[in-house]
């Protein structure tokens, strides 16, 4: 006599649960990974946030000057911790001029002076063996403080702390596609603040879009 076997169909259930999952997958990929580009640039802001507080404790651990570095041309871009001068150190104002008005001459004190100063400090190996680099989508659009007066969108940008837990005024704006996050501190607290901002559905030109959002936002910032 042959063996019966008896096949089970499908629940209502489990069919709806099968089609929420394709729908859900499906979406995903249609928005060009939305949700991953979002964890992307919440990792990254995270992973600031922990370096300015990490630079705080080391500028009063060590006595000296801490210093967050940005290498926004880099691609991706990079970010390192590095320590230098004592507490007697005080920047020079050449640092913060408008580059973009320089004379021949000027600049070529600008960059012997920065050059001079970069050989003072040193990465701190405690907080990352070498350059923390952001993901390969998430960009910083741009760096501020109090002594930038503008916001620096290029080249290599500092935001300093000091022994006696003062620290630059900064402002940092970091995007993926349409979500824009931006990390700010103040000179005597060590608060870090992180606000969440987002261009319109459907907007085009997101890129241009992001760059006018954060001009806004540091506009206002510095008031």
């Amino acid at each position: 006599m042959g063996r019966i076997t008896s096949a089970r169909g499908f629940s209502l259930l489990e069919i709806l649960v099968a089609l929420f999952l394709v729908s859900f997958v499906t979406l995903a990929v249609i928005s060009g990974g939305g949700f991953v580009g979002r964890n992307e640039l919440e990792e990254a802001t995270s992973g600031l946030e922990r370096a300015h507080r990490f630079a705080l404790s080391e500028a009063i651990l060590r006595n000296r000057v801490v210093r967050l570095h940005f290498y926004l041309d880099k691609v991706p871009q990079e970010y390192a911790l590095e320590y230098g001068p004592d507490a007697q150190f005080v920047l020079p104002s050449v640092l913060f001029g408008d580059t973009e008005s320089m004379g021949i001459s000027e600049r070529e004190n600008y960059e012997e002076v920065r050059g001079q100063i970069n050989r003072q400090f040193v990465p701190i190996r405690e907080f990352a063996e070498e350059n923390k680099k952001l993901g390969e989508n998430t960009v910083v659009i741009g760096v501020g403080s109090n002594l930038h007066k503008t916001l620096v969108s290029e080249g290599e940008v500092f935001i300093h702390v000091y022994p006696d837990g003062q620290r630059d005024n900064s402002f940092v704006a970091m995007g993926y596609e349409s979500n824009v996050a931006v990390i700010t501190t103040e000179a005597f607290s060590d608060e870090v603040e992180i606000n969440w901002e987002s261009l319109p559905e459907g907007v085009e030109d997101i890129p241009e879009k992001q760059i006018t959002l954060v001009q806004e936002l540091f506009s206002r910032w510095t008031k």
